[in-house]
């Protein structure tokens, strides 16, 4: 636990909106060198998502993000067309997970481009209020593959949360094989952000971040 203080959002009644950023790299699906990958089926991103979206689903106050990020980019699954709001509901949200269930594995990690699509998804939130509170979740098994360094990412995490300052969070969570360099860069990430980082390679699956 990075935070000493977490946010409870069971005792939230101001708008939270929560926003998955999830890693959709090679090495999820594919071996590298003796390493088997880390999460063919999804089973363990979808679990960690679910586990937190039944918690609040049923809460009014509530909305949803969902990232997914490989190659090069960045890709918003709660569709990208004027008329999807940035945060949905409950029932976008569950669309959006089915949008994730069937979206490819592929290529490289670039963190920079999730933190990008991140920052600009609270920047472009027309509906956001002084107590809004932006909860950021960001799972990755792995580090970045696109150059970012650990200050380009302090920079990038600085830049998330100064589009509603004091409003936003990031927590992060690391799953897959021991990578210590990958795991200490997620919880620089998530002590930067205020948040929390979770090593799901030491802590037995199905733990959720207390956030």
């Amino acid at each position: 636990t990075v935070s000493d203080q977490p946010c409870e959002l069971s005792a939230q009644t101001v708008p939270v909106k929560v926003i998955f950023i999830v890693d959709t790299s090679n090495s999820n699906v594919a071996y590298y060198e003796t390493q088997a990958p880390t999460d063919p089926t999804k089973s363990f991103r979808t679990a960690e998502i679910k586990t937190m979206y039944d918690s609040y689903k049923n809460k009014s106050n509530f909305s949803w993000g969902f990232i997914a990020f490989k190659g090069g980019l960045a890709y918003n699954l709660m569709g990208s067309d004027t008329s999807t709001p940035i945060f949905g509901n409950s029932a976008a949200m569950a669309t959006a997970m089915t949008t994730f269930a069937n979206f490819s594995d592929g290529g490289r990690t670039p963190y920079a481009a999730a933190l990008s699509m991140a920052s600009s998804l609270i920047a472009g939130d027309k509906n956001k209020t002084a107590d809004t509170k932006y909860i950021a979740v960001f799972l990755s098994d792995g580090e970045p593959s696109d150059g970012s360094t650990a200050d380009s990412l302090k920079i990038g995490v600085k830049n998330l949360i100064d589009q509603a300052k004091g409003q936003v969070t990031m927590s992060t969570v690391f799953y897959g094989y021991s990578n210590k360099t990958a795991s200490d860069r997620m919880t620089e990430m998530a002590l930067n952000g205020g948040g929390q980082f979770v090593d799901m390679t030491v802590l037995p699956t199905g733990t959720v971040i207390d956030i």
